[in-house]
């Protein structure tokens, strides 16, 4: 199943499901069968969520060209395959279940069955090099963004540094922000975000979380993804016209500022101190007992004080 955005048209020259590699990539958007799913929303009463996105959507470029599976190995796999193909700023696919996702530090990010909302999107934006590395702190933000319409409570959704987003302290949504930096330079930007999850495994319960559990509600998912990209096109847009004001919303979102933490870096070692917020590379800046560090990559772990 695809979708293309608000007044886009289907290719009347092909057939549902054959990709003609001349036209695929129609700026007009697409409308695209990739594999067989009966593609009904549990729980919503949608016959077709992605067909609700399509009514929803309002972007201009974002989600406009969109690729619907409902399995697959990676969204951000397919992504990174079909920029290398050519496809335009805002391609966008989507799965309902994937088995080999990835996430930050080479773990894994495994869902679907249609609880969560798996997406991945490739953009291209046009930012100076400093702007580029704010890319992860902007997509964490779009998805914020959107998670806030949803949610009742009056802190909202939180960011643990660099992008993942928190529900009253547990992990919620996960993102993986693949770039190249080569001479036509792009990213893709992988979401994971746990929609209507009725219960958490065992062994998760106490760190992640799902909007049905912190909501009590059944959440729309063509709803949401229609959301996740009109938020991410705005900050974007953000990234490109005022990276200090996007550099002090991330700030005013951040969890564990003035706080200890403990920042586990990516060739081994832990340091703790207290986190003081970002710097304007978005960095994390940590006071320790041996003085400030600046931290670029790393896992962040939000500790109590005792």
């Amino acid at each position: 199943f695809g979708v293309g955005g608000r007044s886009r048209r289907r290719d009347k020259n092909r057939a549902p499901g054959h990709a003609d590699p001349a036209r695929r990539f129609s700026r007009h958007g697409t409308y695209r069968l990739l594999s067989s799913a009966t593609n009904r929303e549990v729980g919503t009463g949608e016959p077709d969520w992605l067909a609700t996105t399509r009514r929803l959507l309002e972007t201009e470029a974002l989600g406009c060209v969109l690729e619907g599976h409902a399995e697959i190995d990676s969204t951000n796999v397919r992504a990174l395959e079909w920029a290398a193909d050519g496809a335009p700023h805002g391609a966008t696919v989507v799965a309902d279940r994937q088995t080999r996702g990835r996430g930050r530090l080479g773990r894994t990010w495994v869902g679907g069955e249609g609880t969560s909302l798996l997406m991945s999107v490739l953009v291209r934006p046009v930012v100076s090099d400093d702007a580029w590395g704010l890319l992860p702190l902007a997509a964490g933000l779009a998805v914020s963004d959107a998670l806030a319409t949803h949610v009742g409570d009056a802190e909202g959704p939180r960011l643990k540094w660099p992008n993942d987003v928190l529900l009253a302290g547990r992990k919620v949504a996960g993102i993986l922000v693949e770039s190249v930096m080569a001479r036509s330079r792009w990213a893709v930007i992988g979401v994971g975000i746990n929609v209507n999850q009725s219960a958490m495994p065992p062994e998760l319960a106490a760190s992640a979380t799902s909007l049905r559990l912190e909501t009590g509600e059944i959440i729309s998912r063509g709803v949401l993804l229609a959301a996740v990209l009109q938020a991410l096109e705005g900050r974007l847009a953000g990234l490109q016209q005022d990276p200090a004001g996007l550099i002090r919303a991330y700030a005013g979102r951040l969890q564990g500022i003035d706080a200890p933490v403990m920042v586990s870096e990516v060739h081994g070692g832990q340091v703790e101190g207290i986190a003081k917020g970002v710097d304007h590379t978005g960095a994390l800046v940590v006071s320790t007992a041996e003085g400030e560090r600046v931290f670029r990559a790393g896992e962040v772990t939000l500790r109590r004080e005792t």
